[in-house]
């Protein structure tokens, strides 16, 4: 019976079929590739910060400067897995171009420390004098290729191993020198600084003549990106190969005061300042735990025992990769998550979609149900019936499903390892297998429940009557006065459904809280959403009727009155029917466009918070404090005749670093409360010049106006005046003009304490650049003032205030395209590449990544709209097939009365598109209601003002799909009917 129902409903056995077969296929595909996702985040890592493991560097405070890795290779690490190792040596070395040197022989050493003839009065200085023109400071790698490459360091690193004399320049650092492949550069080598005492020992007779030596490189290649070879925000860098530098470094020396016999105690390997260990190859297994708190504890193991070994106070360790897997470690936490929510709306989806199959199967055959009884089919053939229906749907869709899954898969690894580098598993994982088939299992079981019940309580009287018209207007129900048919079982399933869950999150909550779970306390943020989600949705579901009527008469006001009521009146009479295409759309665009939504929000909050904590768009800054103020004449200079700056501001380093004090508190005349600050100061153009419209908040009451701020503070009234949080204000009770006390400490052998009295000229919540808050989740904070107050403190380290060290520039962009500002900042980094360890900071260089690939997801959201619309189509047509049959009557009725067939068409037509466009509005408005939820709690978070965006092309795309939808769900059923005769019309059965 089921085989016959099938053949004469193949469209819809394909629907069923097919939807299986969707989230089956996606689930699996889904569930291998996320197992695999930590390879992904393993591979940007390893992009960021290099394809190190573990860096080893030497506690210059208890051991010295080098390391002995000799003694390491050969004694300490010699089998597995630590025995995967190699030594560098990364110097901060001078750049001399042997373009600055015309007439002069790169490789004759003899020039570079002695005078051309008597009038040369270069003294001990010749190679300054004659090659000095320009220089620039380069951060010089010594690697060992050959084992580096076998330690898996550097896999995609594609350049042979260089010979003596040559050097590798990055593509950035030959830019800004303005050199060429193939030209002739100078390093400045300071032996001391490398070899240290067993320099002196070894050549007694060093003098000062010889403290620095001038060795010739040939730069026979540039390489655009490290591709793990070392960090991506390592700047100026220029490799050498570490063996031969030293052999390569004595052709150039003078034979007779350093001859190269002595220098047998002098082999870098025994003067290493990095040494890197790693995983054995290919480093994927420990990697691939997708919970960073064991993936933390296993490293940390490894790690340890390498220290253990090593004297825990005689090295410093850095994890590369791993501190890298911990800025995306939320992202792979909320990708599981995702994942749940997935799984679980797709269930219900698909589960809900089955259901609607089965149940108008049910109802179509009602009469044909009431034969098989009649012939003595008992209620559990019945239930067999209905069970082997479902599962004729599951069964071939979850054979296809795991095969696509397979195919699918075997497809990515290709792709995959193209992108990380690491070989793949062409195959589906045991997880994508196991919840695939759970999927197939589970989705006709639940689907089948309620048209089980639906079957056995129909009545054989009423299912035999086939004349009765089955659309029925008003119903009545008698409900019997017995005590047991009193109880309301669905209120009492949703009263301990809350209850329950009620108190899982009343103790949950503060275990979480308590233990520090963050895992635990996202996934109860998300629950709590996610029941938002689904209480919205139950609440649009009663306000269908209220929406379908508003959208009927709003939208189709220009259409002929009789068709406008009767396709209300035809939504009226089938409410219940459409109720289950209504959910489809509305739960599943809902998340969809929650989904969306909330990625947006995540974008624009990383944006938010790296404007916010760099305070404008383009900077110039030191972390060497006082190395700016050098530049800043040149600096200047270049931000004076560029066109497109409308202007630029000054600021300090914290307060602490030229008092070398150990921190600052902020406290109350009383010198009760405290507060932890660090003190900076600014220009007073600072507020125009920084992004003060995105982050600039004051206090709601101040004589002050809040731009005019800074310029008191510069006054004489304003003489040693700070600018405060606001939650410092609410603590002491503060109000502008108060005093405070600011103690800076020193915690040598006897603690020393100076307090300074302050003035409050202001109290901000928030300050684009700086720390400021008006609420207590911060554990320090900012604090501003002038340059001439900040003078004050260093009145013994600075004579006047253009002594006060600089740490940066803040610069204002005018209006202008991105590439010109690209430009500006180029040419800054190209006069600051002179001076050392001065960045620039450009946000496009920062932006431009998550711009393509927002670019990228918002296609993929959009192309996710159309997808999961289509996957409600089913039900569409299921549902129409069902309402269209089961009003043939009335069809046949308008037609004997003179409707047209056009009428009649676009009467369910609009019957559809209402009935797609009012689920699709309420699932939008769904989504945006809770992704704004989720937006207020990340602004009360975070404190950045994120703006809310409004998915507008998607809405157009759901109008759009809506209008398709509706003529095909309609147009096929209906012309089958139509070009019938009226007579027999009369006679098709629902």
């Amino acid at each position: 019976m089921v085989l016959v129902d099938f053949k004469k409903a193949k469209s819809k056995y394909c629907i069923g079929c097919f939807t299986i077969f969707f989230v089956v296929f996606i689930i699996a595909a889904l569930a291998t590739v996320l197992s695999k996702v930590p390879i992904v985040f393993l591979r940007l890592s390893e992009l960021d910060h290099g394809e190190i493991d573990l860096l080893i560097t030497p506690n210059y405070l208890e051991s010295g400067r080098t390391l002995n890795y000799t003694k390491i290779d050969l004694e300490m690490f010699p089998e597995d897995p630590y025995r995967h190792h190699t030594a560098r040596r990364n110097d901060y070395m001078v750049l001399f171009f042997a373009r600055d040197c015309p007439g002069r022989d790169p490789f004759n050493w003899t020039w570079m420390y002695s005078p051309d003839s008597p009038t040369d009065l270069c003294g001990t200085r010749c190679f300054q004098a004659h090659c000095g023109t320009s220089t620039h400071y380069v951060n010089v790698l010594m690697i060992d290729s050959a084992k580096e490459k076998s330690i898996g360091l550097g896999r995609e690193w594609t350049y042979p191993p260089l010979k003596k004399g040559q050097i590798y320049f990055k593509e950035s650092l030959l830019h800004d020198t303005g050199s060429h492949i193939g030209d002739i550069v100078y390093l400045e080598v300071n032996p001391r600084a490398i070899w240290g005492k067993k320099w002196k020992e070894s050549y007694p007779k060093f003098n000062m003549l010889y403290d620095v030596f001038y060795v010739p490189f040939e730069i026979v290649d540039s390489y655009p990106h490290p591709n793990g070879k070392h960090s991506f925000d390592l700047v100026n860098v220029a490799m050498v190969e570490y063996d031969l530098f030293l052999p390569y470094m004595f052709q150039f020396l003078d034979p007779n005061e350093f001859p190269i016999q002595n220098s047998t105690s002098l082999d870098l390997r025994y003067f290493a300042n990095q040494v890197i260990f790693n995983y054995p190859p290919s480093r994927i297994d420990p990697y691939m735990e997708s919970n960073y708190d064991l993936l933390q504890s296993q490293v940390l193991q490894y790690v340890n025992f390498i220290c253990f070994k090593l004297g825990y106070n005689m090295v410093w360790d850095d994890l590369p990769v791993l501190s890298g897997l911990k800025d995306t470690k939320m992202i792979n936490l909320f990708l599981g998550l995702i994942f749940d929510i997935i799984l679980y709306i797709l269930l219900f989806l698909c589960s809900l979609l089955i259901y609607s199959l089965l149940i108008i199967d049910v109802e179509t055959k009602t009469f044909h149900l009431a034969i098989i009884k009649l012939l003595g089919t008992t209620r559990g053939g019945i239930i067999l019936y209905v069970l082997m229906q479902a599962y004729s749907y599951s069964i071939p869709a979850w054979v296809f499903g795991l095969i696509a899954a397979e195919s699918t898969t075997f497809l990515l690894s290709d792709v995959i390892k193209t992108y990380v580098g690491f070989p793949l598993p062409p195959h589906i994982t045991l997880s994508g297998f196991l919840w695939g088939t759970t999927m197939g299992v589970m989705i006709p079981l639940l689907a089948s429940i309620f048209p089980i019940y639906v079957a056995l309580k129909k009545n054989l009287h009423d299912s035999l009557e086939t004349r009765k018209n089955r659309v029925k207007a008003t119903k009545v129900k008698l409900e019997r006065a017995d005590p047991t048919k009193m109880i309301s079982w669905s209120t009492v399933l949703m009263g301990a459904l809350l209850a329950m869950l009620g108190s899982l999150v009343y103790y949950v909550l503060p275990l979480a809280l308590l233990s520090f779970n963050l895992g635990l306390i996202v996934k109860i943020f998300l629950f709590v959403l996610l029941s938002m989600f689904f209480g919205i949705t139950i609440l649009s579901v009663n306000l269908q009727r209220v929406g379908e009527k508003i959208f009927t008469f709003v939208i189709f006001f220009w259409e002929n009155k009789a068709i406008r009521t009767i396709t209300y009146k035809n939504l009226v009479s089938h409410t219940i029917r459409n109720r289950k295409t209504f959910l489809m759309f509305s739960l599943s665009l809902g998340f969809v466009i929650f989904i969306s939504v909330t990625y947006s929000l995540q974008i624009s909050t990383i944006y938010y918070r790296v404007q916010q904590s760099m305070g404008c768009n383009l900077m110039v800054y030191s972390s060497m404090y006082s190395s700016i103020n050098g530049a800043i004449p040149r600096l200047e200079i270049s931000l004076d005749s560029q066109k497109g700056i409308a202007g630029y501001s000054y600021f300090s380093p914290p307060l602490q670093i030229p008092m070398l004090s150990d921190w600052m508190e902020l406290k109350n005349i009383g010198d009760i409360l405290d507060f932890q600050h660090t003190v900076y100061a600014v220009s007073p153009n600072y507020f125009d010049i920084a992004l003060s419209k995105e982050f600039l908040s004051f206090s709601d009451d101040g004589n002050i106006d809040p731009y005019d701020v800074l310029k008191y503070i510069y006054s004489p009234n304003g003489t040693g005046s700070f600018l405060i949080s606001e939650i410092i204000k609410s603590n002491l009770d503060l109000k502008v003009g108060d005093d405070l006390r600011l103690k800076a400490e020193w915690q040598k052998q006897v603690k020393i304490e100076i307090p300074f009295r302050i003035r409050a000229a202001g109290f901000l919540n928030s300050v684009p650049g700086y720390t400021f808050s008006n609420l207590p989740v911060l554990p320090s904070l900012d604090t501003i003032t002038s340059w001439t107050t900040f003078h004050h403190f260093l009145i013994r380290e600075a004579k006047s205030v253009r002594d006060v060290p600089i740490w940066g520039i803040c610069v204002k962009l005018a209006d202008i395209s991105r590439e010109e500002q690209n430009n500006i900042a180029s040419e800054l980094k190209r006069v600051a590449s002179i001076y050392g360890d001065i960045t620039v900071w450009n946000f496009n260089d920062f932006s431009v990544p998550f711009e393509k690939s927002t670019d990228i997801l918002t296609k993929l959201f959009n192309i996710s709209t159309v997808v999961t619309m289509l996957l409600s189509f089913s039900s569409l047509i299921s549902s129409m097939i069902a309402n269209i049959y089961e009003q043939t009557q009335e069809i046949a009725i308008m037609r004997s009365l003179g409707i047209s067939k056009f009428q009649i068409y676009r009467i369910y037509i609009y019957e559809a598109f209402l009935l797609v466009l009012v689920g699709s509005m309420y699932g939008l408005m769904t989504g945006l209601l809770v992704s704004y939820t989720f937006a207020l709690q990340q602004v009360l978070f975070t404190n950045y003002p994120v703006p809310f965006t409004f998915p507008s092309i998607q809405s157009a795309i759901i109008v759009a799909v809506a209008i398709v939808f509706s003529i095909l769900a309609t147009i096929p059923t209906l012309y089958n009917i139509l070009n019938n005769p009226i007579v027999q019309i009369f006679r098709i059965l629902a």
